[in-house]
């Protein structure tokens, strides 16, 4: 039976050769598929084979992307029964033709979309709204009032369940500002001078959100440092939606 993990899939998204080791179980299982829809916005599936482990979500499809000719729209649902049944086929076209997500994944973010220029369905007219509310897409047409609401729209960033690591580049920090740093994360002052001192990374890891208020804390007192992996996400501090299953 299919299932969602615990263990973030999302790794796969940085491969290129399908199909891939599955994060989760450890087996050579791991799939992915995209279809775009309509110009930014489309779907992701991400599965494994041998585990049965799977993710599906709404996404912004990488400025290059062309849709394969293996599966009809009308016949994706969010099981990937038939994704599995073709699977062979979609990993060779995957591994022939993706070249991973765009750099920026705030630009392929659907709370950056622009989303003015839609038609309604039922009446085609032009008049038709696109907001969200929370996790939901609302398309709502002010001519005929037909309304429609689609689930499920995460940020990336609300989906990045990645380990974040913090490497600190200046042996010599002052000593309020490593017990402010411990407290933030939750790291015993003495162990990350330490750490510090030796040159090695804070082996405590971190999330998205503990890396990026930690980031900004270093900033503010001129400290260097660099972040593992690097973030992908420019608009971050200024996104007034980010991260809404957080609050």
């Amino acid at each position: 039976m299919w299932h969602s993990s615990d263990i973030s899939m999302e790794s796969l998204l940085d491969t290129c050769e399908f199909p891939a080791v599955c994060p989760v179980c450890g087996h050579r299982g791991g799939h992915i598929y995209l279809r775009a829809d309509r110009p930014r916005r489309g779907g992701l599936w991400i599965w494994c084979s041998a585990c049965r482990s799977f993710e599906h979500a709404s996404i912004i499809p990488p400025s290059y992307w062309a849709n394969d000719a293996l599966i009809e729209s009308f016949q994706l649902h969010a099981i990937p029964d038939l994704l599995e049944e073709q699977k062979d086929a979609i990993d060779a076209y995957m591994t022939q033709n993706y070249r991973g997500l765009d750099s920026d994944l705030c630009a392929c973010c659907i709370r950056n979309a622009d989303l003015s220029s839609l038609v309604c369905t039922q009446c085609h007219g032009k008049d038709t709204k696109a907001f969200l509310e929370g996790h939901s897409l609302v398309l709502e047409c002010q001519s005929c009032g037909y309304r429609v609401v689609g689930a499920s729209f995460y940020s990336p960033c609300e989906q990045d369940r990645k380990p974040y690591y913090l490497w600190i580049r200046e042996d010599r920090i002052p000593a309020a500002v490593l017990v402010k740093l411990g407290s933030m994360l939750h790291i015993r002052v003495l162990e990350m001078k330490r750490q510090i001192e030796n040159r090695e990374k804070l082996n405590r890891s971190l999330s998205l959100k503990e890396i990026m208020e930690a980031s900004r804390f270093l900033k503010e007192e001129g400290i260097s440092h660099d972040i593992l992996p690097a973030i992908r996400y420019s608009q971050y501090y200024e996104c007034g939606e980010k991260l809404l299953s957080f609050n």
